[in-house]
């Protein structure tokens, strides 16, 4: 498993789009987005920029973020003391983040990223095995029948109205949020639009999926634009 620089930029896009980055502000805050876009094609400048935001965030696990940046940073200088110097720095920082949150599945992400295309001067290359093994055991959660959480809802409070809708949900840090609810009244992840259209019935045709190889899918709209398969 090759990790390159496309898959870096798809994980910024994927953690922005999920919620994981956050808005962005007049003051700069340390967002997932702007952190793996630095870590995919930016230059020295960008890291050091990059480094400040992280020592001035409020996030308790810098140490991970700031490894991977030392280590990506020591990379472009050109004098091999000064590289070795500067990746050893950001390797310690790494493992210390990890061995206080061995579970903390970004961060052993970043690490196999780094290892897979560490030179062999730097000895870094230990737990390639280790951390694809760490992934291979990763299972996705169970999923109700249109692709949601099960018991989400009854945790959350959710209505289960029959329709793909819109709720807002407390969080304790963020305050109120918008989360999309399936027709059972769980929280889904929707990624990425089927289809838009007017008024009245539409349908999608739906191919090799289901158990049939083939079938229809009627989707009604509602006024609300709630959507009733």
């Amino acid at each position: 498993m090759k990790i390159d620089k496309w898959t870096i930029y798809f994980v910024a896009v994927f953690l922005a789009v999920s919620g994981f980055a956050k808005t962005a502000s007049a003051q700069q805050k340390f967002e997932k987005s702007g952190f793996y876009n630095v870590m995919s094609s930016g230059g020295i400048q960008e890291i050091d920029n990059e480094l400040a935001i992280v020592e001035s965030s409020s996030l308790s696990n810098k140490e991970g973020y700031d490894g991977a940046l030392l280590m990506k940073k020591a990379g472009l200088l050109r004098k091999p003391k000064e590289k070795l110097k500067l990746f050893k720095s950001g390797r310690i920082k790494m493992e210390t983040a990890l061995l206080a949150d061995n579970e903390n599945t970004e961060f052993h992400f970043l690490r196999l990223a780094i290892e897979e295309h560490a030179p062999k001067i730097v000895k870094y290359h230990a737990d390639i095995e280790k951390d694809k093994a760490y992934y291979a055991a990763l299972r996705a959660p169970e999923r109700d029948i249109y692709g949601g959480l099960p018991g989400s809802g009854e945790k959350l409070g959710l209505k289960r109205t029959g329709f793909f809708h819109v709720e807002k949900i407390k969080d304790a840090k963020r305050g109120e949020l918008p989360a999309l609810v399936d027709p059972t009244g769980n929280l889904f992840f929707q990624l990425g639009l089927c289809a838009m259209g007017g008024g009245g019935d539409s349908y999608t045709y739906v191919a090799d999926r289901g158990i049939n190889s083939e079938e229809t899918v009627r989707f009604n709209y509602t006024a609300t634009g709630n959507h009733h398969v």
